[in-house]
């Protein structure tokens, strides 16, 4: 992992939980460096990692014909993480 990809926001402690990795822009499991990231962290700390992405009602006037596609993306990388044992 290159370094000058992380930002920390606030210096702490891991916590004993799961850890989470909040998809938005980068919708995809393959070369998507801060899930490898994450994922690399649980198994520092033998933990877990949950995926979660928030579906909005308004994206970006997103029409629906753009939604679809979307979610029909949305579905192969949780067929993907499944995979990989992440929920």
């Amino acid at each position: 992992m290159n370094t000058k990809r992380i930002k920390y926001l606030r210096e702490a402690e891991i916590g004993k939980g799961p850890i989470i990795y909040w998809m938005q822009r980068e919708q995809r499991v393959n070369d998507n460096w801060a899930l490898i990231y994450a994922y690399e962290k649980t198994k520092e700390n033998n933990t877990e990692l949950i995926v979660v992405f928030n579906l909005v009602t308004k994206f970006l006037e997103a029409t629906l014909r753009q939604y679809h596609f979307m979610i029909e993306g949305l579905k192969e990388i949780e067929e993907k993480l499944n995979k990989l044992n992440i929920p």
